[in-house]
């Protein structure tokens, strides 16, 4: 027999051996334990607030950074503020602080439909009021926390964070304004 032959003829032998003992090309350990379903993990979810909403979510981020004055603000005083006739926008969930405490400015607005953009721009020049107020009055680190100010869509609100620790106010936001 040549060799082709021999070489032929155990490849078959092993090949029917390993199909015997069920290792065929993928030899597994047989004391290992087969899974038939995937392991559950168990994710514990925040609690949601009795009535979500973005003024429970105000007055979440006031309760958690405590010690700071504030006051509610209008439409006016937002106008007032940034020097304009008008905000296309049919709510305001809104808080101006006295920086004597600590700088802490929330607002939550819905703006008309189609008025995002202009919305979102009356937001950014309110920051920089609020910049331009602390550079030659800087309490207690007001300057740059109205500079770190963010501002970012949540649903069919804008919101403009500017606090000591904005991604904990971004929790909060999110926790009581669940999309």
């Amino acid at each position: 027999m040549n060799n082709i032959g021999v070489t032929a003829r155990a490849i078959t032998i092993l090949l029917a051996g390993f199909m015997l003992t069920g290792c065929f090309l993928f030899a597994t350990d047989a004391n290992a334990p087969i899974e038939a379903t995937p392991a559950i993990i168990e994710i514990e979810l925040p609690e949601l607030p009795d009535n979500p909403s973005p003024d429970t979510a105000l007055a979440a981020i006031y309760t958690h950074f405590e010690g700071h004055i504030s006051d509610r603000m209008s439409f006016a005083l937002l106008m007032e503020i940034i020097g304009i006739d008008e905000i296309p926008a049919d709510r305001l969930y809104a808080r101006h602080s006295n920086a004597r405490g600590g700088l802490t400015d929330v607002i939550i607005i819905r703006p008309h439909s189609m008025s995002m953009g202009e919305v979102r721009e009356i937001l950014y020049r309110y920051r920089d009021r609020r910049v331009e107020e602390f550079e030659n009055f800087d309490i207690l680190g007001s300057l740059n926390i109205a500079r770190s100010a963010v501002i970012f869509e949540h649903g069919e609100y804008l919101v403009l964070l500017m606090t000591a620790d904005n991604d904990e106010a971004q929790i909060i936001i999110n926790r009581h304004m669940p999309l």
